[in-house]
Protein backbone atom coordinates (compact mmCIF):
# COMPACT_ATOMS: atom_id res chain seq x y z
CA UNK A 1 0.00 0.00 0.00
CA UNK A 2 1.19 3.49 -0.81
CA UNK A 3 1.49 5.88 2.10
CA UNK A 4 1.12 9.65 1.87
CA UNK A 5 4.75 10.15 2.85
CA UNK A 6 5.76 7.92 -0.11
CA UNK A 7 3.96 10.11 -2.65
CA UNK A 8 6.11 12.32 -4.82
CA UNK A 9 5.63 16.06 -4.87
CA UNK A 10 3.88 17.30 -8.01
CA UNK A 11 6.32 18.61 -10.60
CA UNK A 12 6.10 21.78 -12.66
CA UNK A 13 4.23 20.04 -15.46
CA UNK A 14 1.57 18.85 -13.00
CA UNK A 15 1.21 22.33 -11.50
CA UNK A 16 1.04 23.96 -14.94
CA UNK A 17 -1.62 21.45 -16.05
CA UNK A 18 -3.63 22.22 -12.91
CA UNK A 19 -3.36 25.96 -13.56
CA UNK A 20 -4.45 25.47 -17.19
CA UNK A 21 -7.41 23.34 -16.11
CA UNK A 22 -8.49 26.05 -13.66
CA UNK A 23 -8.21 28.65 -16.42
CA UNK A 24 -10.22 26.54 -18.86
CA UNK A 25 -12.93 26.19 -16.20
CA UNK A 26 -12.94 29.93 -15.52
CA UNK A 27 -11.65 29.39 -11.99
CA UNK A 28 -9.39 32.46 -12.04
CA UNK A 29 -9.26 32.94 -8.30
CA UNK A 30 -8.25 29.30 -7.83
CA UNK A 31 -5.14 30.03 -9.93
CA UNK A 32 -4.18 32.83 -7.55
CA UNK A 33 -4.79 30.51 -4.58
CA UNK A 34 -2.47 27.90 -6.12
CA UNK A 35 0.25 30.51 -6.58
CA UNK A 36 -0.25 31.66 -3.00
CA UNK A 37 0.15 28.05 -1.85
CA UNK A 38 3.50 27.97 -3.64
CA UNK A 39 4.75 31.06 -1.85
CA UNK A 40 3.45 30.00 1.57
CA UNK A 41 5.25 26.70 1.13
CA UNK A 42 8.46 28.60 0.42
CA UNK A 43 8.49 27.16 -3.10
CA UNK A 44 8.96 29.54 -6.00
CA UNK A 45 6.87 28.64 -9.05
CA UNK A 46 9.03 28.11 -12.11
CA UNK A 47 8.64 29.60 -15.57
CA UNK A 48 6.27 26.85 -16.73
CA UNK A 49 3.82 27.49 -13.89
CA UNK A 50 4.05 31.26 -14.27
CA UNK A 51 3.50 31.04 -18.03
CA UNK A 52 0.42 28.85 -17.54
CA UNK A 53 -0.98 31.28 -14.97
CA UNK A 54 -0.27 34.33 -17.13
CA UNK A 55 -1.87 32.71 -20.18
CA UNK A 56 -4.95 31.69 -18.24
CA UNK A 57 -5.41 34.98 -16.38
CA UNK A 58 -4.81 37.15 -19.44
CA UNK A 59 -7.77 35.53 -21.20
CA UNK A 60 -10.14 36.94 -18.55
CA UNK A 61 -11.24 40.55 -18.91
CA UNK A 62 -11.38 40.97 -15.14
CA UNK A 63 -8.06 39.26 -14.35
CA UNK A 64 -5.64 40.62 -16.97
CA UNK A 65 -3.96 42.97 -14.47
CA UNK A 66 -2.89 39.91 -12.46
CA UNK A 67 -1.12 38.54 -15.52
CA UNK A 68 0.89 41.78 -15.76
CA UNK A 69 1.82 41.50 -12.09
CA UNK A 70 2.95 37.90 -12.61
CA UNK A 71 5.08 38.96 -15.59
CA UNK A 72 6.78 41.52 -13.35
CA UNK A 73 7.42 38.80 -10.75
CA UNK A 74 8.94 36.59 -13.45
CA UNK A 75 11.32 39.39 -14.41
CA UNK A 76 12.33 39.87 -10.76
CA UNK A 77 13.02 36.14 -10.47
CA UNK A 78 14.83 36.19 -13.82
CA UNK A 79 12.58 33.50 -15.28
CA UNK A 80 12.16 33.05 -19.03
CA UNK A 81 8.72 33.53 -20.56
CA UNK A 82 7.31 30.91 -22.92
Amino acid sequence: AMHAEDAEEPDSLSWAATVNACGNAGEWHQILCLLEDFWEGQVVPDDMVYSAAIGSLSSSCSMWSWSLQLMDEMKELQLETH
